[in-house]
């Protein structure tokens, strides 16, 4: 699959078979992110955890909406403040998104439904 099929194809998943993603792929999605085009110089991470590591800092919105179930993975991405830094992190994050579509990974985007203080204990 090609950048362009995967602009085309990519759904969001948030329901998963609980196969784990392998190590190799995960260090080469990282690598990529780490490499990626940016909008600007602001420094980026990308840190990739087991699921039940982090499932209890997420938190939905109602009920299950904007849960996932069966997660093996979370890919937790990191920015340094500043000007465009929102942008800059969205930017490289869908990079990123279409990589796993190309690898054939399904993903949904979190922004939002997660108790910080819980995540940090992780991170």
């Amino acid at each position: 699959m090609n950048l362009i099929e995967a602009m085309k194809t990519r759904r969001s998943v948030r329901t998963f078979d609980g196969r784990e993603v392998s190590g190799r792929t995960l260090q080469e999605l990282v690598e990529r992110f780490e490499n990626c085009d940016r909008l600007c110089d602001l420094k980026l991470g990308l840190k990739i955890l087991p699921g039940e590591s982090v499932a209890h800092a997420m938190t939905g919105v109602i009920g299950s909406y904007g849960s996932m179930k069966n997660p093996p993975h979370y890919a937790i991405g990191l920015s340094e403040k500043g000007a465009g830094d929102q942008l800059n992190f969205g930017f490289a994050l869908e990079q990123f998104i279409l990589d796993c579509t190309m690898q054939g990974i399904g993903t949904y985007w979190i922004g939002g439904f997660f108790k910080l203080s819980k995540l940090n204990e992780v991170v």
